[in-house]
């Protein structure tokens, strides 16, 4: 049935090819594939307006649609070796998202996230982040706080994903990519205006591969569809709408085993770190890995089935001085999972209904004052059943989870930001946004004494003010100096028990609060250009203070049902994040990034006795992270042209626990992508090869440590060594 898709679907995309009278290039074209002798102009909307990257007052680091697609990169958790400041793990359709340090090991439904991801200016709950990303024009990391604009969630930074959007130009493309793993991708999208006013856009995708691991875990099987539209009847009005459903099928990532009793660590296997089913005795009742034949707690294969529904929009009036945008955005998803945590069944059911909608005003003047300000409305209603180790019948039935639960958030947040220009160069910037988030939920440790189960209530309200106070000013015609003071926030969360402990539905209460985690945070930068615009360096000096920091790691021990959230009193992160371009010929470009990144908790104090885990680095938050990158056009006689693009990712090694506990230690490591495109004179089509990992580093995710019988941590892997071939055509 799959092949008749497949040659389906080529037939089409060639028939579209071979009668197609215009050209609509899928990518945009880099400095060095032009030859122009200047590096290009990157637009951003980080402050939520256009503005070119090195006129922004802020540090954004950008990767267009186009270096996603030539990378062999379809999702988000694979975009990790092209930014300087983050580290993106993938668990099912969940990405956990760190960036600078800021971020958590556990995906419950009553933790926000402290570092979120938005596509089209519309928030996406972490169970969908792990959604394909195809026909992309860019992707942005906003890292630091980003509360004043973007509201709670943005503590920690922002994933911004913005799709192309129809235009007034007849074309479309398709990409054809195979590789190991039987890998099979297909992209076709179609642009058509459909008239002068009305345009539409239709993008599909579709990516199968085999299992990374040996059990078959780690393998894709996601199809996925967006349909677009623009109506622009005249210059005072522009209207974008768009829909899109995912679905994710496969099977999802099982960790593997890692063995030892000091900080780093050797894989249960050797040889094959992506083994995840080895029948090793552990001593603690159970196999190292999952296996039919010996794992006594087996109970089917892994899979996954979740379905994605996103609806948006933005409406655009234009009146004399400001610009009046509306943005609403609908989605619905739900689906089932099982995976494990090496012998340990997990299983999981989600379904959540999320609706917001910002009301925005800007500004259409730079000077004297430019400025933006808006109301934002967001609810989110979430069931989830998570259960570690139980039978499969209590899985179907849904009983006996840890937890099981109902949660339900709303937000209702009004924010302005007012830019005053002192002289031509001096600005001056300030910003507010007051906001009302409450949560309301009840639910259950059912496993808890047996099956009893600890229920609990919770309901809280948090009020909260933040703002933001800056000024940069203009060095010559291609520099920039800023500053800024910002404070940030994220919601509080619950604990999955009651105040009383007494087990039962009866004994059910109110469950113990979380505290918000809260931050002042300081930074200055630069922005130079120079070389007749060849040379960029950006640069930007940071402290980040934060108050309460939520500590939520995950506890694979079926005894403890993964159920601790803590706060750390005080956390201190300071660094340095230096990003470089550099057009040395017009045939080459290099590109350097470097992020020193301090995150350590200062004052963290836990359990009975109590121990200060003061000065331990944060999960996942290594304190050296440096991209380099090199880019490379043969440019021929009849206008074909040959690219080709390498870029290596280093770490200098990082802590999966936030206790340090033993075999967490991920060491230093390099990952390297390299990739050669053949681009036809005509433009009509390209053909390539692509390689991913190269060095086929084994690299820990999120995860746990155990320490049951020679278990020690249990975490998901990066992918392995990836290669395959690319083939494109335009229209």
């Amino acid at each position: 049935m799959r092949i008749k898709h497949w040659l389906a679907a080529c037939a089409a995309l060639i028939c579209n090819f071979a009668f197609a009278p215009a050209t609509l290039a899928a990518d945009e074209t880099s400095s060095t594939a032009t030859g122009t002798a200047e590096l290009s102009e990157i637009v951003v909307t980080a402050e939520k307006r256009q503005e070119t990257l090195e006129k922004a007052p802020v540090t954004v680091s950008v990767v267009s649609g186009d270096d996603l697609v030539i990378r062999g990169i379809d999702e988000i958790s694979e975009a990790t070796v092209m930014f300087p400041s983050v580290k993106f793990g993938q668990i099912s359709g969940t990405t956990h998202l760190y960036i600078r340090g800021i971020g958590a090991e556990q995906d419950r439904a009553s933790i926000d996230p402290l570092s979120a991801m938005t596509e089209n200016g519309i928030p996406i709950p972490r169970e969908a982040t792990g959604n394909n990303l195809y026909d992309v024009s860019a992707v942005e990391v906003l890292p630091g706080p980003q509360s004043t604009l973007y509201g709670a969630s943005a503590a920690g930074g922002i994933v911004s994903v913005v799709d192309n959007r129809p235009v007034n130009k007849e074309g479309g493309y398709a990409i054809f990519e195979t590789g190991n793993y039987d890998l099979k991708h297909v992209t076709a999208v179609e642009n058509m205006p459909l008239s002068d006013v009305f345009y539409v856009r239709a993008a599909f995708d579709d990516v199968v591969h085999d299992g990374y691991e040996t059990s078959g875990a780690q393998a894709e099987d996601e199809q996925s569809a967006r349909i677009s539209a623009v109506y622009a009847p005249s210059k005072d009005f522009n209207g974008y709408m768009w829909y899109s459903y995912n679905h994710t099928g496969g099977e999802p990532a099982n960790t593997v085993t890692l063995l030892g009793t000091s900080g780093n660590h050797t894989f249960a296997d050797p040889h094959n770190p992506w083994d995840d089913s080895l029948c090793t005795p552990s001593g603690a009742g159970a196999p190292l890995g999952v296996n039919a034949t010996c794992d006594p707690f087996f109970i089917g294969q892994q899979f996954q089935e979740f379905r994605t529904n996103i609806g948006g929009g933005q409406f655009d009036w234009h009146l004399p001085g400001v610009t009046i945008s509306d943005i609403p955005g609908v989605l619905v998803q739900d689906g089932t999972s099982l995976q494990y945590f090496s012998p340990f069944p997990n299983w999981q059911v989600i379904g959540t209904h999320q609706y917001s909608n910002e009301l925005r005003f800007t500004s259409d003047s730079e000077k004297p004052f430019k400025w933006v300000g808006g109301l934002y409305w967001f609810q989110e209603t979430e069931y989830q059943y998570f259960s570690v180790n139980n039978t499969l019948i209590q899985n179907l039935e849904q009983i006996d989870g840890n937890p099981q639960l109902w949660n339900e958030d709303r937000t209702y947040a009004a924010f302005g930001q007012l830019t005053y220009s002192l002289t031509d160069a001096i600005r001056f910037t300030g910003g507010l946004r007051y906001s009302e988030n409450n949560k309301d939920a009840h639910g259950c440790n059912c496993s808890a004494g047996g099956g009893e189960g600890v229920y609990f209530t919770f309901s809280h309200t948090w009020p909260r003010l933040d703002w933001k106070v800056g000024s940069e000013m203009d060095i010559g015609s291609n520099g920039l100096w800023w500053a800024t003071v910002q404070t940030g926030y994220d919601n509080g969360a619950y604990q999955y028990f009651n105040q009383s402990g007494l087990l039962g539905k009866d004994n059910s209460g109110p469950a113990p609060l979380v505290q918000p985690s809260t931050l002042i945070s300081y930074s200055t930068g630069v922005k130079f250009r120079f070389f007749d615009n060849r040379l960029e360096i950006n640069n930007e000096i940071y402290y980040y203070d934060y108050k309460n920091l939520l500590i939520a790691p995950f506890d694979d021990n079926p005894a403890h049902y993964g159920n601790t959230f803590y706060n750390a009193d005080k956390t201190e992160i300071y660094g340095d994040e230096i990003d470089i371009k550099f057009l040395v010929t017009p045939s080459d470009q290099l590109s350097l990034n470097f992020n020193y990144n301090h995150a350590r908790a200062i004052d963290f104090i836990v359990g009975a006795p109590p121990v200060n885990y003061g000065g331990l680095q944060l999960i996942e938050a290594p304190d050296v992270v440096a991209n380099a990158g090199w880019q490379h056009t043969w440019k021929m006689s009849d206008g074909a042209g040959v690219e080709l693009n390498a870029d290596t990712h280093y770490e200098n090694g990082f802590w999966g626990t936030f206790n340090h506990a033993p075999t967490t230690h991920q060491t230093a490591f390099t990952m390297t992508d390299a990739n050669l495109t053949y681009r036809s004179a005509s433009g009509r089509w390209y053909a390539g090869l692509f390689g991913r990992n190269l060095e086929n580093s084994a690299v820990i995710g999120p995860g746990a440590y155990v320490g049951a019988g020679t278990i020690g941590g249990v975490y998901w892997l990066l992918p392995p060594r990836t290669y395959g071939a690319r083939f494109g055509l335009n229209w």
